[in-house]
């Protein structure tokens, strides 16, 4: 009998390093956060109405599990699948950052629907048809336009650290 050792694979895997990822979404998270709290410290006059838990407490907690974490979420998936490498141009590093943002885009509208089914009390799928006249995909391209921009920077500037020599 022979003795076989295992194989060991000779070219270089292309492992991803999902830090630049994480941080460019943890970035992206903290903005979004920010101006969700700030929207939240604006409505702070109606805090002695009645009605602040549900129509600003609540608004804003959901806005936090589908604007930041949802959204960021999709950044990430994006910034860790499609890296800006050093070697990209600055229109593929701009493309793929428009790219993370409409995966993020996409993420926070199919958890906010998801998010709206439960609050509303859904209980099956046979309730669906009562929502025929909600489009939750509507404001796909406007959201994208509104994020874009943030996303796009955030891989520009990690792109730009990357390839910055260090001394």
């Amino acid at each position: 009998m022979t003795h076989h050792s295992a194989a060991h694979p000779t070219a270089l895997t292309n492992t991803r390093d999902p830090r630049p990822a994480l941080l460019g979404a943890a970035i992206v998270a903290c903005v979004i956060l920010l101006q969700q709290i700030v929207g939240l410290l604006q409505s702070l006059s109606w805090i002695g109405d009645a009605g602040y838990v549900t129509e600003v407490v609540l608004p804003f907690l959901r806005g936090v599990l589908v604007d930041v974490l949802a959204f960021s979420a999709g950044v990430f998936l994006l910034f860790w699948l499609l890296p800006a490498r050093t070697a990209d141009r600055v229109a593929l590093v701009l493309g793929k950052g428009l790219v993370a943002a409409a995966a993020g885009v996409v993420l926070s509208t199919v958890v906010g629907f998801l998010v709206l089914l439960v609050t509303s009390g859904i209980s099956t799928f046979r309730d669906l048809p009562y929502y025929s006249g909600y489009n939750p995909f509507l404001d796909l391209f406007p959201q994208l336009l509104g994020r874009a921009p943030l996303v796009m920077l955030v891989a520009l500037v990690l792109w730009v650290v990357r390839r910055v020599p260090r001394s």
